[in-house]
């Protein structure tokens, strides 16, 4: 991918570049106010050693010169190879302003006695050189937006060589004149701004700054116009530092300044460097594509050599095409005339609805129903044919349909002559060849009687509840009373009469016992349907550590382990899921074989948002021919003397996973275990359940 301007790091590198010659001047210019002896003194006056005197103004000079020559001969390649105007406009500024550095430091070499006008001679010179570099980069930046080749690659490239040796040759010439005349007076020293005069290429530099942002850098975004932008930061930077403090001839200060805009001459190198590289691996790219491209039309020809051959067997086999099509033709008509007919046999309400919502197809079940030629229905929408309330119900029923792109089914009501009448409609969408659904269609069946059934069905199921639970309680208060005296005969006169009293006494507890732990547990299964919360998202690691821990005493005792993969968060009742699991839980302790029991607490996703969680043991295991029993209400396969229980715990779990809509198995062989299977739907279900 092409780069659109400078990284981050090398634009903080360009800030920083700005920042630190400035505060090393500062530091520079503080260092006598500091004794003499201190360590930072010393330090200080090293620094000021090395930014001050001739010879570091003359290497900052040259090195500006001879980066910006390179840079101007880079983007002269550059236009030879992409005839790209822009670069090398705005690149002949900044060659201007590196020749005259150069040339500066050359004429400076001297003794600037010898000069009429002395230091403000050398400013005058920096102050006209860098307003013709800046009034060079407003030119370039009006030739470049053109983006037009003036002439062709490689004599533009020379061109703009030629041009820029004339342009430095003279910038020479004016310079050594100007050595030689009395200038104006550039600095005053006891100003607040010493060298006002070099605030007009500031602004000049700011200018150009602000519409190569608004211009090349916006309209054409590359690391190079990124450069010249972030390059204007330094160079106005150098301006306002020299204008500002650059009084001495060669002092840290004026010697900073020309630091600072090497920076300058740095950061649009480094991004004509970065331009280069992506246009050359951008034409390498073409090039590959190029071949490629040839390739693939070698590989064209051929074929159309073959096609053409192919095309002439094709007109041979014209005629029989042509045939073959009329017989399509009529097989077609055929076709619709049959599924026409099965339609309008069907005793099911058929309709197909485009995805504005209007009819485009009506079966004869529909116009019995309806009593509307299918004339007045084809074309209209649900508000022109129905009430209301039954035409936005239909309508939501289809966006629903069109949203989920999958079929769904609703109970709708329809008007005929009986009455109101409820249809289990079946709706589906339509798609075409390229897998963009384009209609609706609806099948409804007339389920007013079913529905009417399911009713008296759940009232009778909801009557049956009320009947268990009433009666459950109605006996507790008896047994209870049974209950009590029995215990209280046994403790009375135990040992007291024969052993056969004894023994029918304690028959007498047992049956006690057991017929209240057998009501109990008939009211904790009629209490699933009736009592059960509303179900919530729940987390079912949460449960399952909770069902372990109410069963710590029974896994210690029978030195079971237990292990679990992680559960999920699922819509459930957070009490009936700790019932179900800690009776299949329970089950694995209590069917156990001679082996310590092992048991795990497995859960995978099934599909959707439906997940599967299994309980495995290594227990006693269980016979096909009884997998279905032992989910039916008081079925044991083990005498009480075996096993303790009432055979209603698995009829519990059943009840519980069918409220959950999920469903209940077994897997297992007598002697290797069980494995009880549930499923259950995830959190997610609740937002599509709502």
């Amino acid at each position: 991918m092409k780069r659109t301007k400078l990284p981050n790091a090398m634009v903080c590198a360009v800030v920083l570049l700005c920042v630190l010659p400035t505060a090393l001047a500062a530091a520079v210019a503080a260092a006598s106010s500091l004794p003499a002896d201190s360590n930072l003194a010393a330090v200080l006056t090293k620094i000021a050693a090395v930014l001050t005197g001739r010879h570091a103004h003359t290497g900052l000079e040259w090195t500006a010169g001879s980066l910006a020559m390179v840079t101007f001969a880079l983007a002269c390649v550059y236009y030879g190879a992409t005839r790209n105007t822009m670069i090398p406009a705005l690149t002949f500024a900044l060659f201007l302003a590196g020749s005259t550095d150069a040339i500066r430091g050359l004429l400076a070499a001297g003794d600037l006695a010898d000069w009429p006008g002395g230091a403000d001679t050398l400013a005058l010179l920096w102050t006209a050189h860098r307003s013709a570099a800046a009034v060079a980069l407003l030119v370039g930046i009006a030739v470049g937006s053109s983006r037009r080749p003036l002439v062709g690659s490689r004599s533009g490239a020379w061109l703009s060589l030629i041009l820029a040796a004339a342009t430095a040759l003279l910038c020479y010439r004016l310079s050594v004149l100007a050595t030689q005349v009395e200038p104006p007076q550039m600095i005053f020293p006891d100003s607040l701004l010493p060298r006002p005069y070099d605030l007009l290429p500031a602004l000049l530099i700011c200018a150009a700054g602000l519409l190569v942002a608004r211009g090349p850098w916006r309209s054409a975004p590359s690391p190079f116009t990124h450069s010249v932008v972030i390059a204007t930061v330094p160079l106005a930077a150098a301006q306002m530092l020299m204008a500002s403090g650059a009084i001495e001839p060669f002092a840290a200060a004026f010697n900073a300044a020309h630091l600072v805009s090497l920076a300058g001459y740095l950061t649009v190198l480094a991004g004509l460097c970065l331009e280069l590289i992506d246009t050359f691996a951008e034409q390498h790219a073409t090039l590959d594509a190029l071949k490629e491209a040839q390739d693939r039309l070698s590989d064209q020809a051929a074929k159309i050599v073959a096609a053409n051959r192919e095309l002439e067997r094709t007109m041979a086999m014209r005629d029989a095409a042509e045939a073959d099509r009329v017989q399509a033709e009529r097989a077609l008509v055929e076709s619709e005339r049959r599924l026409r007919a099965i339609l309008d046999n069907a005793p099911a309400v058929i309709s197909v609805k485009s995805l504005d919502g209007r009819y485009t197809l009506v079966n004869r079940r529909f116009e019995q129903i309806f009593e509307m030629d299918r004339e007045q229905v084809e074309g209209r929408t649900d508000a022109q044919l129905f009430a209301a309330k039954m035409a936005e119900a239909y309508q939501e029923h289809d966006r629903l349909v069109k949203e989920a792109g999958a079929p769904m089914e609703f109970d709708e009501t329809m008007l005929t002559d009986d009455g109101f009448r409820t249809y289990q409609s079946v709706k589906f969408p339509l798609y075409d060849a390229r897998g963009n659904i384009y209609a609706i269609c609806s099948i409804a069946t007339d389920v007013t009687e079913r529905r009417r059934a399911e009713e008296e069905i759940r009232r009778s199921n909801e009557e049956l509840e009320r009947f268990a639970y009433v009666a459950s309680h109605d006996l507790q208060e008896p047994l209870r009373m049974v209950s009590s005296y029995t215990q209280l005969l046994a403790k009375r006169y135990a040992g007291r009469l024969d052993e056969d009293a004894d023994d029918f006494i304690g028959f007498a507890v047992d049956g006690a016992n057991r017929m209240h732990r057998l009501i109990n547990d008939l009211l904790e299964y009629s209490r699933v349907g009736t009592r059960g919360r509303q179900l919530e998202p729940t987390d079912a690691e949460e449960v399952l550590q909770t069902v372990l821990a109410d069963l710590q005493v029974a896994i210690e005792e029978s030195g079971a382990r237990v292990t679990h993969d992680p559960l999920p968060t699922v819509l459930a009742d957070s009490t009936q899921l700790r019932q179900l699991l800690q009776n299949l839980i329970g089950n694995a302790l209590k069917y156990r074989g001679e082996r310590p029991p092992q048991v795990h607490v497995g859960c995978q996703r099934s599909g959707g948002d439906e997940w599967t969680i299994s309980v495995r043991d290594n227990g006693i295991g269980i016979a096909p021919e009884h997998f279905d029993r032992i989910f039916q209400i008081f079925q044991r396969l083990h005498g009480r003397n075996e096993y303790s229980g009432t055979g209603i715990g698995l009829a519990v779990c059943k009840k519980i996973v069918e409220r959950h809509g999920g469903r209940i198995w077994v897997e297992s062989e007598p002697g290797r275990g069980s494995t009880f299977l549930f499923t259950i739907h995830g959190s997610e279900a609740a937002a599509y359940a709502s």
